[in-house]
């Protein structure tokens, strides 16, 4: 326990500390020789927001074996830090509690650089919901076809145009798989294409044959390309 990194705390039934590490001066600020025989409270107790079940571990003490959890920190200084801390029963060879041991380690650096990447990738998120709503609106009012299938070949989205030339809604095509638009003559040559997309990331100006839903058979001029997350 002297040379671990993590802070270890020992108290007795009254919560009296009896023994603290030297890794505590680090986290705290506190030598072990400030903290022993302080009560654990002026120390730990003197922020708001305690988690209840914290309270009840400790004023219950038969309730849990352990607990775990992250809480908030006073140090010496006035400053406020983050701690993940765990606590357990001390007891003595009978198994009667006679007291409590408490590891912790400071994660405030942690914290905010959780924090920081938590609001990068909102405003990430929020851009590319921006962006998809602009493409939306963009590619339903357009004059030509637009769609967009899983690898297997399902349909995801198109625009009433694609849906249009097909004498089909939108609606009736999303979820269906894109054999549905082809016959199976035509469909070898659309596998064809998906397999070269596939290699490829991309195809432009292929001359494909389609079905409306009425039977007929049509041509098209199609580009493709691959979509990665």
């Amino acid at each position: 326990m002297e040379r671990l990194g993590e802070m270890v705390i020992v108290t007795d039934l009254s919560r009296r500390i009896t023994y603290a590490n030297p890794a505590a001066e680090k986290i705290l600020g506190y030598t072990p020789r400030e903290l022993i025989g302080r009560r654990a409270r002026d120390i730990f107790d003197n922020i708001p927001g305690t988690p209840p079940d914290l309270s009840r571990w400790i004023n219950e003490q038969h309730e849990n074996e352990v607990w775990r959890g992250e809480i908030l920190n006073r140090k010496k200084d006035g400053s406020i830090i983050n701690i993940l801390l765990s606590l357990s029963h001390l007891r003595d060879q009978t198994g009667k509690i006679i007291g409590a041991v408490g590891i912790s380690m400071d994660i405030t650096d942690r914290k905010k650089i959780d924090t920081t990447v938590i609001e990068r990738e909102k405003e990430l998120r929020k851009k590319a919901d921006d962006e998809l709503v602009l493409f939306k609106t963009i590619s339903d009012q357009a004059n030509y076809g637009t769609v967009i299938a899983s690898l297997n070949g399902n349909l995801i989205y198109l625009n009433k145009y694609f849906a249009w030339l097909h004498q089909y809604t939108p609606e009736e095509l999303i979820g269906k798989n894109l054999s549905v638009l082809h016959t199976e003559e035509q469909m070898e040559r659309v596998n064809s294409l998906n397999n070269q997309l596939k290699i490829n990331r991309s195809y432009y100006g292929k001359e494909v044959w389609h079905k409306k839903k009425d039977g007929t058979v049509f041509p098209t001029m199609m580009n493709g390309t691959v979509i990665e997350d």
